[in-house]
Order: structure tokens, then C-alpha cells, then sequence
């Protein structure tokens, strides 16, 4: 394995340890707001956007001022569109 594919390995090893803590935390409060951008930053980061958008709209829900939010849904609608071009 070259260190190009060794080292994006490594991040995929660490999005995933990462999505699963945000599932754990989850489980134990499914509101926290926190958890559900954490959950859809890491889902956005792996290029899931459409899941990405998913956990930030139920943050949303959660915490409806969070600016950033909006920011968050905007970036991965933008990213999706890219692929869906890219793709077409």
C-alpha cells in the first residue's frame, strides 16, 4: 500500500470511530443537537451528503438558531450538486 492510500485509509478508520461516537451519543439523547452536526460533519466529510443533510436538518430542528446550520445544509446541497453534475 502506498502512503497516499495508506493515509486516506487512516482518515476513512478515523471518520468512522468518529460517526460511531456521535451514534453513541445519540442513542443516550437523540436531541443533542451537538451530536447530530457532529454525526452529519462526518457524514459530509465521507461524501454522504444526502445522510449529511439529513442529521443537519434534525439538528435544526433541535437548535433552529444555529446559523451554521444553515451554512452546513448549504455546503453539502452545494457538494451534492457537484457530484450529481460531475455524474450526469
Amino acid at each position: 500500500m502506498d502512503l497516499v492510500n495508506h493515509t486516506e485509509a487512516l482518515k476513512y478508520y478515523e471518520k468512522t470511530l468518529t460517526s460511531k461516537y456521535f451514534d453513541n451519543l445519540l442513542k443516550i439523547d437523540p436531541t443533542d443537537h451537538a451530536a447530530l452536526e457532529g454525526k452529519g460533519e462526518v457524514l459530509a466529510g465521507i461524501g454522504n451528503y444526502p445522510l449529511a443533510i439529513h442529521y443537519y436538518e434534525q439538528a435544526l430542528v433541535v437548535s433552529p438558531i444555529n446559523v451554521e446550520l444553515f451554512h452546513d445544509i448549504a455546503n453539502a446541497l452545494s457538494k451534492l450538486a457537484e457530484c450529481l453534475h460531475f455524474h450526469a
